[in-house]
């Protein structure tokens, strides 16, 4: 639940499409506050990144206008991503805030989210290559790559927010519910106890990089850990209700 203690006329998001339907869905609870006409009330994501075209939910659309603008920036790594002349080969750059950062300053409320993507593997991975002060590489682990990038975005936070007028939240990622990491959430008949810790090794590691970064910040970040309160709810998880090709799972299936 993010609640501001600031004024908040204009909410900035940066990350990745899975924050994008959470803010989608927290719409419905102001979509009575801001309205779409050209200014108030928008989703925009920055020229300079993938063309996702426009990111408006309905929710926000044709409302009364009471002056908020609502600004989401796709930008999953919040670091640079730039494919490379001749070869096309595509670079992290680990120490390049994303060029959406130009457009952050501002806002009354900040949400950052990233982590996700870092964990892909082979032919999922978005990138070939990661940047670290003119060195270009291939042997990094992804943990270790997060780490790095994580440092410029805790950097222009210190310096470019106001605390006394601006709040800003970092959430972690979703965890994994899947056989391989048995985390599966078929048959789970009770919430996730506290004492049981982190079960799963997946995003454990990248969730603790984010808790150590924000104990070195200058700035409050106030941390809404996504990943243990998903956790707390594996018996709760929408992936044995979901539909594949207009169906419901069957029992099997959802073994």
């Amino acid at each position: 639940m993010i609640t501001a203690t600031v004024p908040t006329n204009h909410a900035l998001l940066v990350g990745r499409a899975l924050q994008q339907e959470r803010e989608e869905g927290r719409g419905a609870h102001f979509a009575s506050e801001v309205r779409l006409d050209g200014e108030p009330g928008y989703f925009r994501v920055d020229p300079g990144d993938p063309p996702f075209g426009p990111l408006v939910p309905p929710q926000l659309s044709d409302k009364d206008d009471h002056d908020c603008t609502v600004e989401f920036f796709w930008s999953p790594f919040q670091v640079e991503l730039k494919e490379r002349e001749g070869d096309r080969a595509k670079i992290l750059y680990l120490d390049n805030l994303s060029a959406s950062a130009r457009f952050w300053r501002g806002a009354d409320v900040m949400v950052f989210n990233t982590g996700h993507w870092w964990t892909h593997h082979g032919k999922m991975r978005a990138w070939d290559y990661f940047q670290l002060r003119e060195e270009l590489t291939e042997e990094m682990e992804p943990a270790e790559a997060f780490n790095k990038a994580l440092r410029p975005w805790a950097r222009w936070v210190d310096r470019n927010v106001d605390p006394c007028r601006t709040d800003v939240f970092f959430h972690s990622i979703s965890p994994e519910h899947k056989r391989e990491n048995l985390q599966w959430c078929y048959n789970q008949t009770r919430p996730f106890s506290d004492n049981e810790g982190y079960l799963q090794l997946f995003p454990k590691s990248m969730v603790k990089l984010v808790e150590r970064t924000h104990l070195k910040m200058r700035a409050p970040v106030r941390y809404l850990n996504v990943t243990k309160l998903s956790e707390f709810r594996r018996d709760a998880h929408t992936g044995v209700y979901t539909k594949r090709q207009g169906k419901f799972l069957t029992p099997e299936q959802r073994k």
